[in-house]
């Protein structure tokens, strides 16, 4: 998959969450991976009204892959980065999370050329965001 380039560091998984420092660095990464070897790349962001309890973890953590990437960057914010996934593949990820904490507004980006993780990551906020305030 990444053909002759060597990722920095491949520990970021949703085994557990990782700092945010080290999620951003590991988003970048990825963003840099995709954009390179022009592979898909989505992000979501779940927001609750409350702060996150460790039920509510471990059910996110259970239904992603053990490549993609999590961190909390806030109480009420979780953010997903899922590699090399197409957004239809993201939408089925999205569609289980409500399934699993329907009480989050959930948005979601799908990385386009020129992207920077920064924008991308403001994307799915912002998405999450408009859903938070249509509720």
């Amino acid at each position: 998959m990444d053909r002759g380039r060597r990722r920095e560091n491949t520990e970021y998984t949703a085994q557990e969450p990782r700092s945010v420092k080290d999620f951003e660095r590991a988003l970048r990464e990825e963003v840099s991976v995709s954009t390179d070897f022009d592979l898909p790349l989505s992000i979501l962001v779940a927001r609750s009204q409350h702060k996150w309890i460790p039920e509510n973890m471990r059910q996110i953590v259970g239904l992603l892959r053990r490549g993609d990437l999590i961190a909390c960057p806030g109480p009420d914010e979780i953010v997903i980065a899922l590699p090399n996934t197409k957004l239809e593949d993201a939408k089925v990820v999205e569609r289980r999370l409500r399934e699993a904490i329907p009480e989050s507004a959930i948005g979601i980006a799908f990385q386009e050329p020129g992207d920077a993780s920064h924008g991308l990551l403001c994307r799915a906020r912002a998405a999450a965001e408009r859903e938070n305030l249509s509720r």
